[in-house]
């Protein structure tokens, strides 16, 4: 997805947001100035208000609390990532089935910093958002240092896909073709084989008889041939 030759028109650098239900245990995974690696696809959006309502904006009071309710199980978090680099994120908004979500799309096998924690939970209970996490992504030098470059390469895999197959063609013609004159010789030889007769002249008190003989039979077979005919010849006289 990252080299499709059209993809540089959907490439997105900025804000984007993402709301989830997190538990306590997923909110000790971020901590401040941590590296997290995004292993899937991760769907955000470019309207924070979008994000809020798939975060259960005002509906912490609603979720999981322990039994006794002094303490929250589930919170409504809110994550601000800030995307840096041309390759990293897509903007899908007129390709999605629900284009007023206004969807990004982070690719896989991104690494970002947690830049900033607020637990608002912990200070007004009355917030609509329990937690806000922003994270930065870490830039690689040599992502965006020749874009010109980064948009050439599809191209160049895609002449070296179509090369790749014209010459695969090109053998399998070339082969086809001297598969059929092998099989097309063989086949002369074989009827000039067994068509080619050799006629031998005897000659039986003047009169000349010639007997067809084919190439390749033995010595043996053709003298005990003549002999079985000029002794036929006898007998038929007598």
């Amino acid at each position: 997805l990252i080299y499709h030759p059209n993809l540089s028109q959907y490439r997105y650098q900025g804000l984007c947001y993402r709301g989830m239900i997190i538990t306590q245990n997923d909110l000790d995974r971020y901590q401040l100035n941590q590296h997290i690696l995004n292993c899937s696809f991760l769907s955000t959006s470019i309207d924070r208000q979008v994000a809020k309502m798939f975060a259960g904006e005002g509906q912490q009071s609603q979720m999981r609390h322990t039994p006794e309710g002094q303490r929250a199980l589930q919170y409504s978090c809110l994550c601000q990532y800030l995307v840096k680099q041309n390759s990293t994120a897509i903007n899908i908004e007129c390709l999605s089935m629900n284009p007023e979500e206004k969807e990004i799309l982070i690719l896989p096998f991104t690494v970002f910093k947690v830049t900033n924690i607020k637990r608002n939970y912990f200070e007004d209970i009355t917030s609509s958002i329990s937690v806000e996490i922003e994270l930065e992504e870490c830039e690689d030098p040599n992502d965006n240092q020749n874009p010109l470059e980064n948009e050439e390469k599809p191209k160049q895999r895609k002449h070296i896909r179509i090369i790749g197959l014209l010459l695969s063609v090109f053998l399998l013609i070339l082969i086809i073709t001297i598969v059929s004159i092998i099989i097309i010789l063989n086949n002369g030889i074989l009827t000039m084989t067994t068509t080619t007769h050799i006629s031998i002249p005897i000659t039986e008190e003047g009169n000349d008889i010639d007997y067809p003989l084919s190439i390749g039979r033995s010595s043996s077979s053709i003298y005990m041939g003549l002999k079985c005919e000029i002794q036929w010849s006898h007998f038929n006289r007598d």
